[in-house]
This record gives structure tokens, sequence and C-alpha cells, in this order.
């Protein structure tokens, strides 16, 4: 029999209690001026609310009495941001890591702050420019970001900045090229993830109709394509794998080839690990909280309600206490889960 040690009886998941999280994933600004196929973010966002530094430094506070570490600002796009220094001082203030996840549209125009304040940058980076583009439905999006990350660079060449691809119908015949450009771009790394297509995340107040999934899932001849473009990724970019620079495993890379083929009644999902509502929290722009990006709110932060008193909750932790990833249908098809989206976080 295993001995129970201190550390058995005192963890997160023994108890259900949160009592330290890693990191805090803050939707600065809920708008985007990009109008992405995979993403519905962009659709209303511009009549919401950003955060007010108010709220923030409420956010912060708590953020400091749960041992928070990371500040992830997200939207929307967090840059669009009518105050988007301050917020970024405030965070660095309070001792934390600064990350911010952007279109990249941006960056150019805040390039010296940039560089002076965040930590890490995370860019989305759909294909080879004319494949961004079409993926992001606006033109020249592609050369803003290329030119956003020049001069980040040229302000601190030692910035990491780091690059995501949602494969998705559009660009799954070509990884190896997403590669080849994300190396001319010369961010430090470059991870992929398969598209959510199936929930109600991301400002969509119901899912997808059929017509809609078809535009961003595969179909039985995309999954060829994709299944050959994994192949040479993975024999042309050995040394991308080897080195880090490709964030996933192999073994990652199938799984996005499992997932389109199991939306497809082809197979099985593949199996899920996740650790998100022990170890992280999600902050919407009006205060929602969320165990994670998918699931539904443990409730809003307001004057009678702070973040530390909402993740540990009795609704959040009988959510923790019920939830059974590996079963729960939500989990299964999470495309951000801890064992499919690679860590692209380097600080």
């Amino acid at each position: 029999m295993k001995a129970v040690t201190v550390r058995d009886q005192i963890s997160p998941r023994s108890t259900n209690r949160v009592e330290k999280i890693s990191v805090m994933y803050l939707s600065a600004h809920p708008g985007c001026d990009c109008r992405c196929m995979m993403c519905d973010i962009w659709k209303g966002g511009e009549d919401k609310a950003e955060v007010s530094l108010r709220q923030l430094d409420l956010y912060l506070d708590s953020a400091a009495r749960l041992g928070v570490g990371r500040v992830m600002l997200s939207g929307g796009e967090p840059l669009e941001h009518s105050r988007f220094e301050q917020l970024c001082a405030r965070v660095k203030r309070g001792g934390l890591k600064l990350i911010v996840f952007t279109n990249g549209i941006h960056l150019s125009p805040k390039a010296v702050m940039i560089a002076e304040l965040c930590d890490q940058v995370i860019v989305s980076l759909d294909g080879t420019p004319p494949v961004h583009d079409r993926i992001r439905q606006r033109s020249g999006c592609a050369t803003q970001l290329a030119s956003g990350i020049k001069d980040l660079l040229h302000q601190r060449p030692d910035l990491p900045i780091t690059a995501r691809t949602v494969v998705q119908k559009p660009n799954c015949d070509d990884l190896p090229g997403i590669v080849r450009y994300a190396k001319s771009l010369g961010v430090r790394g470059l991870s992929f993830l398969a598209a959510d297509v199936t929930s109600t995340a991301f400002n969509r107040p119901v899912p997808w109709d059929e017509p809609k999934i078809s535009q961003i899932a595969l179909s039985h001849s995309d999954l060829s394509k994709l299944s050959r473009s994994i192949e040479i990724l993975l024999g042309d970019c050995s040394p991308e794998f080897q080195s880090g620079f490709v964030r996933n495993s192999p073994g990652q890379m199938w799984d996005i080839y499992r997932y389109y083929k199991a939306l497809l009644g082809l197979g099985e999902l593949p199996p899920v690990r996740c650790h998100a509502p022990w170890q992280s929290v999600v902050v919407e722009a009006d205060g929602t909280v969320r165990p994670c990006f998918l699931h539904p709110p443990y409730g809003k932060i307001g004057d009678d309600s702070d973040l530390v008193e909402l993740v540990s909750s009795p609704e959040a932790r009988r959510f923790r206490r019920q939830l059974k990833v590996t079963q729960n249908e939500v989990c299964r098809r999470c495309v951000f889960a801890g064992s499919r989206l690679p860590s692209d976080i380097l600080v």
C-alpha cells in the first residue's frame, strides 16, 4: 500500500479547495479587429466594456493572495485596450510575470512599451501570409504581424516570442511551411492545436451549426491532407522537434489528426489530461470567473465577492469534486487540455 504523505493530504485534488493559482488568464479587452474564421470573440465584443484599472487592482490584490505567478493578457485583442501601458505597468508592479497573447496587428506602434514591460509575447500565426490573411479575413495582417515581431526584436532581441497555430481546413496541408515561415519571423517557438468547433466558449451563445463547423473542421479528404502533412513535418522538421522549436511532441501532432477524425465519427477522441481548474483561472473583462475557457463560470467578481472567494466557493469546490476530466464531454473535446496543447509559456 502506498504511504499517504502530507503533500497528498493537502493537495488541491483531495480538498478541491484552491489556495494557490499559477496562472491567471485575463481578458483585458473583449473586442478584436480581426474576423477570424474559427473565432467568434469579435462578434459584438466592441459593445462590451474593457477591464478598468480599478477592476485590475482588485484582481491583482486577489492574485497576490492566491500566489499567482503569471498573468496572461488576452481578449479579444488586449493591445486594443485604451490604457494598455498602464495595465501592463500595474501587473509588473505586483511582481508578476506578464505574458501577452495577441493577433500581432498592433505590435509595431507599441513595440517600445511591450519590450520594456512584457516578459513574453505569444502571437497567433495561421499560416504563410496568404493563408494567414485568409483565415483572419483581413488583408495585410500577416505583414503587420511580421513587422511587429521585427520591431519587438529590434527593441529587445532576447524577448521570448512564440507563435501558436490553430490547425484547420485552410492550413492543414502545409504544416512544414508554417514551421519554416515561423522560423523566418524570428520567433523562439511554435505550437499547434486543433480548432474548437463544439463548445459555446469565445462569444458563442449556442454551438456552431454543421455548415459553420464544416468551414473549419476537416472533411475526409482533408484528413488525408493532414496525415500527409504531419508525416512530412515529422521528417523534414525533425531538428525543430528535437530542439524544442516545435513545442508539440510527435504524439501531440497525431492527436490533432485523431481529434478531427473522431469528429467525423471515425474513431475515439484522444485521451485527455488536464489540471486547469486546480491550477489556473480565467477572468473575463466583466469580472466573470471561470475554471477554464470552456466550462461555465463560478460567478462574477463584485462588491460582495472577490476572486479568492469565488475560486474556493461551495459552487467551485462542488464543480471540481464532480469533474471527471476523462469522462466529461466538454473536457474530452477540449483542444486546450494539458495533454493536447503543449506549454508555450516560457517564463
